[in-house]
């Protein structure tokens, strides 16, 4: 929920304002890793909603502990970025700011989100 919470504000505001040409890296670079994460975490889940046995095999693997860790990392990383270029330029007060901020925030929120799935499958995957 939260992925696509922040996928509909930045898509919505790069569109609403036609505002492709000027778009930053940073906020490119966080656009591109809340889709592609929003579209890995929705094939993983439905994977394990289609086939219930799929859930109890996946986290046996590696794969959940490797994607969980590489989504934090990233997720952190592009949320980082995206609220420091957010607060140096709030100093034109637009409301388009205001809602980056708000994205910027729910992707800390989203990647502590993630470390904490990491983590839960660095314990599935050891069998604790």
């Amino acid at each position: 929920m939260n992925l696509a919470l922040v996928v509909g504000i930045l898509g919505y505001y790069i569109r609403r304002f036609n505002y492709l040409v000027s778009v930053s890296a940073s906020e490119l670079f966080f656009f591109t890793i809340a889709v592609a994460f929003l579209i890995g975490t929705f094939c993983l889940l439905l994977s394990c909603l289609i086939s219930l046995s799929t859930g109890g095999i996946i986290s046996k693997t590696i794969y959940e502990l490797i994607y969980h860790t590489v989504a934090f990392i990233l997720y952190l990383a592009a949320s980082i970025a995206f609220l420091v270029e957010v607060v140096n330029k709030t100093s034109s007060r637009s409301s388009i700011y205001d809602w980056y901020m708000a994205a910027s925030v729910i992707g800390l929120v989203v990647s502590g989100l993630y470390l904490l799935s990491a983590f839960l499958a660095q314990r599935s995957y050891r069998g604790i």
